[in-house]
């Protein structure tokens, strides 16, 4: 056998040239294909090749982390949020996208996407033997084959398990302890990007960003009032959602959201009937001080 064979355990990824452990990494790279094969009438039912050419070059990634502190330390500062000091981040007021490099070892060749720019970015976690994950998407301005791959690596950190993990959300009164089987914390930058008349990318900014928080509670008695309350709310309620690995704690407070309580669906004899819960997040000024939508805090556990 002699064509060879390229497996992902053979993979390896710098971020902003800090070598990190990946789950997944998924690229989208191609060049636009600029013809006229509606308005190019020459009597033949196919269209020329000579009536072809290449416009611009589309280039964006997605990729999954298993949380951890030392990666979190890499890539928080580049989300396009903003950094208050001390491992404590916001969706601040006037955020912008910081532009990085990305080199994949892909096995077969090597290749670098240069002046990358956070489009997405979710956190999400479920019961199981999974650790809680970083969902990241990503666009890029241009990619190029790196001759080499230079590695860094970050100091392995400990995952955060789903079984660790708490929430609270408030309900008729005070933050009450909630359990949950899933979470999902997700932002979108709805990016805003610019090619002009160039073939690779000349600039990007935050748009009409977005944030939206997701969960499941047992719909039973002690937490019904996330259906009752939560439908008629306009003032937002706030949840919180702690990750904890013995080491480290990131906590996730969302003081104002906009939130969606339907009713669990009775699926069969054995099924559970839940609580899917969706908030949209707010931001709000309290005494004349803005509080974001969403604050990220490292702490020690």
């Amino acid at each position: 056998m002699t064509t060879g064979i390229s497996v992902g355990r053979k993979a390896r990824l710098n971020i902003d040239n800090k070598t990190v452990c990946i789950g997944t990494f998924a690229p989208k790279v191609f060049k636009e294909v600029v013809t006229n094969i509606d308005g190019h009438i020459c009597g033949d039912l196919d269209p020329p090749v000579e009536n072809l050419t290449r416009g611009r070059q589309m280039i964006a990634a997605q990729m999954t982390f298993d949380i951890t502190e030392p990666l979190l330390d890499v890539v928080l500062p580049l989300l396009g949020i903003t950094d208050l000091g001390s491992d404590v981040y916001e969706l601040g007021k006037a955020d912008d996208v910081t532009a990085f490099d990305l080199t994949a070892d892909m096995v077969g060749s090597i290749h670098t996407l240069t002046n990358c720019y956070t489009a997405s970015f979710g956190f999400v976690g479920q019961k199981g033997d999974r650790p809680s994950r970083l969902i990241w998407s990503v666009v890029g301005s241009a990619e190029t084959e790196a001759g080499s791959f230079t590695e860094d690596h970050l100091t392995f950190g400990k995952p955060f398990a789903f079984t660790h993990t708490t929430c609270t959300i408030s309900g008729t009164g005070a933050d009450t302890a909630r359990p949950i089987d899933r979470f999902q914390i997700f932002v979108d930058l709805n990016l805003v990007t610019e090619h002009n008349n160039s073939e690779t990318l000349t600039d990007a900014t935050e748009g009409d960003r977005r944030a939206v928080f997701a969960t499941s509670v047992p719909y039973t008695t002690s937490h019904d009032d996330l259906h009752w309350t939560i439908k008629d709310d306009s003032g937002g309620k706030q949840a919180v959602i702690v990750l904890n690995n013995g080491t480290k704690t990131v906590t996730f407070t969302m003081p104002r959201g906009i939130g969606q309580g339907e009713i669990g669906e009775v699926g069969g004899k054995a099924n559970q009937i839940r609580v899917p819960l969706s908030f949209n997040l707010f931001r709000y000024m309290d005494g004349g001080t803005r509080v974001s939508p969403l604050k990220i805090a490292i702490t020690d556990s």
